[in-house]
């Protein structure tokens, strides 16, 4: 997830990101020091609300983009119910930054189901 992140920030223009999780918090943060931990907790579970809310009526709704006269925040579920959420310039490539994001969910998917697969091989065959 802080890979994640990571190669997000290296994208011109994205300020910082983080990776929350509904019910265990932000798993993963970047931003710069001013967005403490308890300061954007409570934005991501409204973030979050809004995009269960959304797929009601849009089940194809993917990512929630709120644009601010200084800012930009975009916010994208990942593989099960982990959500990142970026903050970016208003004047950023946002197809740039949504093809990012698509590649680095990819990359992410594909280690979640190698995990799952690799502890499948390593679990002991169930008694008959």
């Amino acid at each position: 997830m802080q890979q994640l992140i990571e190669d997000l920030k290296s994208i011109p223009g994205v300020i910082g990101a983080y990776v929350y999780h509904p019910e265990e918090g932000v798993r993963a943060n970047n931003l710069p020091p001013l967005f403490k931990t308890e300061r954007i907790t409570e934005p991501a579970k409204n973030l979050v609300k809004k995009t269960a809310a959304g797929r009601h009526n849009f089940h194809d709704l993917s990512e929630i983009f709120l644009n601010f006269e200084e800012s930009a925040i975009l916010c994208r579920q990942l593989a099960g119910t982990n959500y990142v959420v970026t903050f970016r310039d208003p004047d950023i490539n946002f197809n740039v930054l949504s093809m990012s994001l698509n590649l680095a969910m990819e990359e992410v998917n594909s280690r979640i189901v190698t995990r799952k697969f690799s502890a499948a091989e390593a679990a002991p065959p169930p008694p008959v």
